[in-house]
C-alpha cells in the first residue's frame, strides 16, 4: 500500500468519524438533555446577546454569590456585574456579530466549531505547505485527519467558552512566523491576546518558545511579549481591580483565585484533574503514526517540536493539573498540534521497517479517538453502552430523562420564549435548561431576587434541578433559603413541598400566571426595577479609576 493510499484512508476514515461525532453532538444538544446545553454554556449566551443588545460585557446570572465564591468575591451590592471582574474578553465578540444573523443557543457552537476546523485546516495547509515536501499533500491529508477527529471535539464541546476561539489566532502566529512576516505575526499575536488573559499568556509564552528554540524568533518573541505582557499586567493590576471595586473581595482577580487552589490540592483530585485530560490523549499514537508514515525529525527537529508542544500552553497544563482540563485544554491541544505540524514538517522519510506499526498505530488512534469523544454519541445509544459498563443506574437515569424530561425541557423554553425581553425572571429548573432561556439581559438563578424579579418560572416535574430546599413548618421561606447553599449535586428533583411553599410565600406578591403539568409561572403584581449601575457595563470599570484619581 503506497504513502498517499494510507494517508487518502487515514484522512477518509477520520472525516466520516468526525461528521457523525460532531452531527451526533448538535442532535443531542438540541435534544436539551444534553449537559452543553447548561451551566457555564449560560455565560457566553448572555454575554452574546448583552453585546448585541446595549449592555456590553454585562452579566446578571454570575452577578450572585454563588458565583463569587468561585471567582472571588463575597457580595454584590447589584444584581448585575461586568464581566471584566472574572474574564476580559473582546477578540470573541467579532463572532458576536455573525451570531446575530441567527441567534439560537446552537449558533454559538456552531460558530465555535467552524472557526477552529476552517481556519484550522487553512492554517495548517499553509503552515504545511511553506515546507515544499514532496509528499507535502500526503502529510496534509493526516494533519486534517488529526484536526478533524483527534479528540478537539471533547474541547471545543466545553461550555462554549470564549478561550475556545482562541486555537486558530496561534496557529496563524506561526504561520506568520514562518513567513517572516512581523506586521503579520503582530496582528496575529495582538488578537490571540485580546480573547481573553488565559489567551495573553499563551502569546506570552508561545514568544518565549521562539525565542529559546528559533534562531531567527528573537525578534519576534519580543513581539509577542511586547504585546501580551503589558497588555496582561494592565489586566490583572487595573482592569479587573477597577470592575472588582464594588464588591467585597475574597480574591483580588480570577487568576489569583486559581493560583490559590494550589494550596487545596489532593492527590485524589489531582488524579482527577489529569483524568479530565484524556481528550489529550490521541496525540500519543497520531505521534507514532506520523513516525511510521512519514519518519522521524533530527535532534533539532524534535526540539523544534516539543518545544511547540509544551512551551505556548505551559500555564495551561499547570492550570489543568490544578483546576481540571474542561476548556483550560484548548492551548494544550493546540500547541500539541503545533508541534504535530513542526513534526511533520521536519520529518525524514522512514525506514522501512518503520512503516510496520502504522496500521496498529492508525488502529488505536481511532479507538482513543473514540473513547474520549464517547460522550457524544447518540444518547439513545447510551444506556444500553452504560449496562454493558456496569453502570446500571446511569443507564437507567438516562432512560427516565429520555421519556420524561425531553417534553417537560421543552415546555420550560417555550414558557421563557413568551415572558417579554424587558421583563426580569428568575428559574428553578433542570440544568440542561438553562442554556436555553438565558439570552436575555436580566435573569438570575433561583433563589436570587425570586421574590423581586418580574417572573418566576418553576419547573414543577424537574429532575436535575438548579437548586434544591426542604420547607420547614413554621419556618419563613426566606430563613430556609438563608440556611441553604446550593450544593452543585445532580439530580435533585423539584418537589410538590417546594412548590407549595412557594406559593404561599409569594400569594400577596405574585399571581399565578400559567401552570399545567410542567409549569408553574408566577408573575408579580407590582414590577421593581433592578438598579442597573453603569460601571458594570460597556466602559463602566473606568468610572472606578476615576474616583481613586479624584
Amino acid at each position: 500500500m503506497t504513502l498517499r493510499v494510507r494517508a487518502s484512508a487515514f484522512f477518509a476514515v477520520s472525516i466520516v468519524l468526525a461528521a457523525f461525532l460532531y452531527a451526533s453532538f448538535f442532535a443531542n444538544f438540541w435534544s436539551t438533555l444534553s449537559d452543553w446545553s447548561g451551566f457555564g454554556f449560560t455565560w457566553t449566551h448572555q454575554m452574546f446577546h448583552n453585546y448585541l443588545s446595549g449592555r456590553p460585557y454585562q452579566s446578571s446570572l454570575f452577578a450572585t454569590l454563588d458565583a463569587g465564591h468561585s471567582v472571588g468575591f463575597s457580595f454584590n451590592p447589584y444584581a448585575f456585574l461586568h464581566a471584566d471582574a472574572i474574564h476580559v474578553n473582546f477578540t470573541p465578540y467579532a463572532f458576536a456579530r455573525l451570531w446575530a444573523l441567527r441567534p439560537t443557543p446552537g449558533m454559538i457552537y456552531a460558530l465555535i466549531f467552524a472557526w477552529n476546523l476552517a481556519a484550522g485546516a487553512w492554517l495548517s495547509r499553509s503552515i504545511l505547505r511553506r515546507a515544499a515536501l514532496k509528499d507535502g499533500p500526503e502529510r496534509l491529508r493526516f494533519a486534517w485527519g488529526v484536526l478533524a477527529v483527534g479528540g478537539l471535539l471533547s474541547v471545543l464541546c466545553q461550555m462554549a467558552q470564549m478561550l475556545l476561539f482562541a486555537g486558530p489566532f496561534l496557529l496563524g502566529a506561526y504561520d506568520a512566523w514562518l513567513s517572516r512576516r512581523r506586521g503579520v505575526f503582530a496582528l496575529w499575536a495582538m488578537a490571540l491576546t485580546l480573547v481573553s488573559e488565559d489567551a495573553a499568556m499563551t502569546t506570552a509564552c508561545f514568544g518565549a518558545c521562539l525565542f529559546l528554540f528559533e534562531d531567527e524568533g528573537r525578534p519576534y518573541g519580543l513581539i509577542a511579549a511586547g504585546v501580551s505582557v503589558p497588555y496582561l499586567l494592565f489586566l490583572l493590576l487595573v482592569v479587573q481591580p477597577a470592575a472588582r471595586a464594588e464588591l467585597t473581595l475574597t480574591g483580588s482577580t480570577t487568576t489569583a483565585v486559581v493560583a490559590g487552589k494550589l494550596l487545596s490540592l489532593s492527590a485524589r483530585g489531582v488524579a482527577e484533574n489529569l483524568r479530565s485530560m484524556l481528550p489529550l490523549a490521541p496525540f500519543i499514537p497520531a505521534l507514532a503514526l506520523a513516525a511510521g508514515l512519514f519518519g522521524v525529525p533530527d535532534r533539532r527537529g524534535l526540539i523544534r517540536a516539543a518545544g511547540l508542544a509544551v512551551f505556548p500552553a505551559l500555564p495551561h497544563w499547570g492550570e489543568c493539573v490544578v483546576v481540571g482540563g474542561a476548556h483550560h485544554l484548548l492551548p494544550p491541544w493546540y500547541g500539541l498540534f503545533l508541534g504535530l505540524l513542526s513534526w511533520l514538517r521536519d520529518a525524514k522519510r522512514p525506514a522501512p521497517a518503520a512503516a510496520l506499526w502504522a496500521p496498529l498505530a492508525a488502529g488505536v488512534f481511532v479507538l482513543i479517538s473514540l473513547r474520549v469523544q464517547a460522550g457524544h454519541l447518540p444518547l439513545r445509544l447510551k444506556p444500553a453502552l452504560y449496562r454493558l459498563a456496569g453502570k446500571a443506574d446511569k443507564a437507567a437515569a438516562l432512560e427516565r430523562s429520555l421519556t420524561v424530561e425531553e417534553a417537560s425541557n421543552r415546555a420550560v423554553i417555550a414558557a421563557a420564549a413568551s415572558i417579554p425581553a424587558d421583563r426580569s425572571l428568575v428559574f428553578l429548573a433542570n440544568n440542561r435548561v438553562s442554556g436555553f432561556i438565558t439570552g436575555r439581559s436580566e435573569i438570575w438563578d433561583f433563589p436570587a431576587f425570586y421574590g423581586r424579579a418580574d417572573c418566576l418560572l418553576i419547573q414543577k416535574d424537574a429532575i436535575d434541578a438548579n437548586y434544591r430546599f426542604v420547607p420547614k413548618a413554621g419556618v419563613p421561606l426566606e430563613d430556609v433559603l438563608a440556611a441553604t447553599p446550593r450544593s452543585g449535586e445532580r439530580n435533585q428533583e423539584v418537589s410538590l413541598e417546594m412548590a407549595a411553599a412557594l406559593r404561599a410565600a409569594l400569594a400577596k406578591t405574585h399571581a399565578v400566571a400559567r401552570e399545567d403539568e410542567h409549569i408553574l409561572l408566577f408573575e408579580r403584581r407590582e414590577r421593581v426595577v433592578f438598579v442597573n449601575p453603569p460601571s458594570t457595563y460597556g466602559w463602566g470599570w473606568t468610572r472606578a479609576i476615576t474616583k481613586k484619581d479624584g
